[in-house]
């Protein structure tokens, strides 16, 4: 089960769904603490992490760390963009961690069962910090494999900065099959 919206008693590792802009268009800016990889289906535009650009276009894959605040914007006035957006969201909600939401969420400022904002220290890895936010294309070849023919898009041989989801492209002739795997 890929999204069970909010049934009750459903479990799931991954969560993915669509984001869609319209020409010129871009989202709201938000924030959670679970990373997320999207792929970009059609068009192209750019993402604010942390107010640092991050320009996009169809056939890139994409990081946004855990804890940024970002956006996405659709730069292209003439044509729309649609983005495949994968995450381990499950298991950061399993560990309690679920703060998320739009910027500008807050309580109000008459409603005193709140401090003050505090604020956090976020610690990085520094290795961390010199993966890449995009892949192109051609910074992923494709591969023959027992599978297939496949380009991996995140795993740990690939220097994007996604760790909680491994993501490939796979290509599947008409009437074709991929190769057998078994995996828990």
């Amino acid at each position: 089960i890929i999204s069970p919206v909010n049934e009750p008693f459903i479990t799931q590792s991954l969560q993915a769904h669509f984001v869609t802009l319209a020409p010129g268009a871009r989202d709201k800016g938000h924030g959670h603490q679970n990373e997320a990889f999207f792929y970009i289906l059609e068009g192209r535009g750019f993402d604010m992490h942390d107010g640092v650009r991050y320009d996009w276009e169809k056939g890139d894959a994409v990081a946004v760390h855990n804890d940024s605040v970002h956006w996405h914007n659709n730069e292209d006035p003439d044509r729309g963009v649609v983005i495949l957006v994968m995450k381990a969201k499950p298991l950061w909600l399993f560990l309690g961690l679920h703060q998320q939401g739009p910027l500008g969420a807050a309580p109000s400022a008459d409603d005193d069962r709140w401090g003050p904002p505090v604020e956090w220290p976020v610690i990085r890895d520094p290795e961390d910090l010199r993966l890449k936010k995009i892949i192109k294309p051609n910074d992923t070849p494709w591969q023959t494999t027992p599978h297939g023919r496949v380009r991996l898009l995140a795993d740990p041989s690939v220097p994007l900065r996604v760790k909680a989801i491994d993501v490939q492209l796979q290509e599947i002739a008409a009437g074709g099959r991929s190769g057998r795997q078994w995996q828990v």
